[in-house]
């Protein structure tokens, strides 16, 4: 009898085992910040990625969930939370969520041989505008909804060059896209704008816009792990993201969202730009 009961634990044990192995892995959830309104809000932004979510679920040998952040509501702390990896453009965001939600930098995607900048764009002759208290004076901006990163760098660059935002008009534009319809229809002065955004490009090439002020460098884009889950799954993270451009087919899923470059990076230029602009 204790023989037969001996083998039926066993055999117990082997089913309880097998069972475990059976199960799905649970699913990564990654958020993805892009940190500018564009055709359709954070859906957008899930539909985007999910190529990407696809090619790392299969690196990981794990699920991966990807889902949108909104980029109207960037230091959204409970949406945030939702995501154990995060990819962040906005470098006040990733400060914000490394200082304040117990974020780690994961890698650094680098999208070109230029460092990110805000830029104000505007007309040449702005540039000899601004140099004057009375050039100043009904000046109308296009800015990004108030508490993005662009917007906070936007205005630090404004108060230095002495402009009181309470005495110009402000137009509040959702889409970066929008810009320069702001400029060509004389709605405004300046206006605010991504130099990685696709649409700098295109206004750079038009004569009657030029940047009239540009920002330091901002930190490049950062996917963030959430110390959750811990030193062992955070580090085989970096390691799967690391050896995804050395595969020609996950490198050009890369190149398709406008990276060329992955590389690892510690937090302190992304908490440096944080304290600097306020954040939230």
């Amino acid at each position: 009898m204790q023989q037969i009961k001996r083998w039926r634990s066993l055999v117990s044990g082997v089913v309880a085992g097998l069972a475990w192995l059976a199960m799905p892995a649970q699913a990564l959830t990654f958020g993805i910040q892009e940190g500018s309104g564009s055709s359709g809000e954070a859906d957008y932004s899930s539909n985007k990625y999910q190529p990407l979510a696809a090619a790392l679920s299969e690196v990981l040998k794990q699920p991966v969930n990807a889902n949108g952040l909104s980029p109207y509501r960037q230091f959204d702390a409970e949406s945030f939370k939702r995501y154990q990896v995060v990819l962040v453009r906005p470098g006040t965001v990733a400060g914000w969520a490394i200082q304040k939600l117990d974020y780690t930098p994961l890698v650094a995607l680098d999208n070109g041989p230029a460092p990110r900048k805000v830029v104000l764009m505007g007309s040449p002759a702005m540039r000899e505008r601004l140099k004057t208290q009375a050039g100043l004076r009904g000046l109308k901006l296009a800015l990004p909804i108030t508490g993005g990163e662009t917007y906070q760098v936007a205005t630090s660059m404004l108060k230095a060059q002495r402009v009181n935002l309470d005495e110009v008009t402000v137009y509040s534009v959702r889409q970066q896209g929008a810009m320069p319809f702001a400029l060509e229809n004389k709605m405004a002065d300046l206006a605010a704008v991504k130099s990685d955004a696709s649409v700098f490009a295109k206004m750079k090439g038009n004569a009657a816009m030029v940047p009239v002020l540009e920002s330091e460098a901002l930190p490049p884009w950062v996917i963030l792990g959430s110390k959750q889950l811990g030193p062992e799954k955070l580090a085989q993270l970096r390691q799967a993201l690391l050896a995804m451009m050395s595969n020609p087919e996950q490198k050009a899923l890369w190149q398709g969202l406008r990276v060329t470059n992955i590389r690892e990076i510690d937090a302190k230029p992304y908490l440096d730009t944080y304290n600097r602009y306020g954040g939230a």
